[in-house]
């Protein structure tokens, strides 16, 4: 049986240690109570599958997303340059959960869109989700995109081995 992590806070996954102490991630964290205190990500969080540094890039990757919102406060469709940012760094992430043994799939797609979608409803947004993510090239449910151009794809499975081939009288 697989154990699971401890959930871990937003804060925390913004948050790196250092022998001098806590240091803040190069971003500002959100200050919406909403999004403190949410644990994103958390069916990846959840789960062993998932590796740790990637989930808590991943993390953070949603509270930058949520910082630039205040900071920024994107009008109505404006968001989307936000939203395809923090998209276009999932597709770089993925490389990482690869490399981990792991894979940005169905789980963890529906997690970072359902993050994605929360944070953009916490302040307000009624946008399309869809328009709102479409370069989810590497972690994409419904086709690759532009985005995932160049992109290393996951390898495909091996062949299957040739049948046995048994004496049947042939020449």
């Amino acid at each position: 049986m697989a154990t699971k992590k401890a959930a871990k806070s937003p804060q925390k996954a913004a948050t790196k240690k250092t022998a001098k102490g806590p240091k803040k991630a190069a971003a500002s964290l959100p200050t919406h109570p909403a999004i403190l205190a949410r644990t994103l990500l958390e069916p990846m969080v959840d789960s062993s599958y998932y590796p740790e540094k990637p989930v808590q890039d991943g993390q953070a990757l949603l509270l930058e997303l949520a910082a630039k919102i205040e900071r920024e406060r994107p009008v109505g469709e404006a968001v989307y340059a936000l939203t395809h940012a923090t998209t276009e760094a999932f597709n770089d992430l993925q490389e990482a959960f690869y490399e981990a043994g792991s894979e940005i799939e169905t789980v963890a797609r529906e997690a970072i869109a359902d993050d994605i979608d929360f944070v953009l409803k916490t302040y307000g947004y009624d946008v399309d989700l869809e328009e709102a993510i479409p370069g989810r090239g590497g972690w994409g449910g419904r086709g690759a995109s532009r985005a995932a151009v160049g992109r290393r794809p996951r390898p495909p499975p091996p062949p299957p081995p040739p049948p046995a081939t048994g004496d049947q009288g042939q020449d």
